[in-house]
């Protein structure tokens, strides 16, 4: 429902991009928290030629898909995904829009609640938009030409600030 939220949003406001109204068609895959099953799925996506992905659930099947992805140089975001070594992969497509497992926020949380971050339907809604905005920006929808916008991305999203720069994430007040 996030995900359908955002782009109903985009699609209704008649986003045009590079001078050109750009519609969002959401394809939705389930990996069954199996990362063979997100290889599988990440080449088919490759293959569909895709212009971004937005979530994987875990750190199992996000880690070995956003190969995949980086290889097609196709941005990945993702909102669950929690795992230090998915992004110190250094890959350039690859991007988070939640606290890592090694965050002092996520420490925190797990002391205080004894439970992992538990991520909830924003953090997807931000993702979506956060796309849309370094595509705008662009003016493409090509991922090489707005790579480099969401690689540099400030966005106020939902929840959070969204950039780039890694460990900041300040929380609006």
């Amino acid at each position: 429902m996030d995900a359908h939220l955002a782009i109903e949003g985009l699609n209704a406001n008649g986003l045009v991009i590079g001078g050109k109204k750009i519609k969002f068609i959401l394809l939705s895959e389930d990996d069954q928290a199996d990362p063979k099953q997100g290889v599988i799925i990440a080449n088919k996506l490759v293959d569909a030629e895709i212009k971004a992905v937005l979530e994987q659930f875990n750190s199992g099947t996000t880690i070995p898909a956003s190969k995949i992805y980086n290889e097609a140089g196709i941005p990945n975001i993702t909102s669950s995904a929690t795992s230090l070594s998915l992004t110190q992969a250094g890959y350039k497509t690859i991007f988070r829009n939640i606290a890592n497992d090694g965050s002092t926020f996520a420490k925190r949380f797990k002391q205080r609640f004894g439970n992992d971050v538990l991520v909830f339907a924003p953090y997807v809604y931000n993702a979506i938009m956060t796309v849309a905005t370094a595509m705008k920006n662009a003016g493409s929808v090509e991922p090489a030409k707005y790579l480099p916008f969401l690689a540099n991305i400030y966005y106020e999203g939902v929840t959070v600030f969204i950039f780039r720069s890694g460990e900041k994430i300040p929380i609006p007040m």
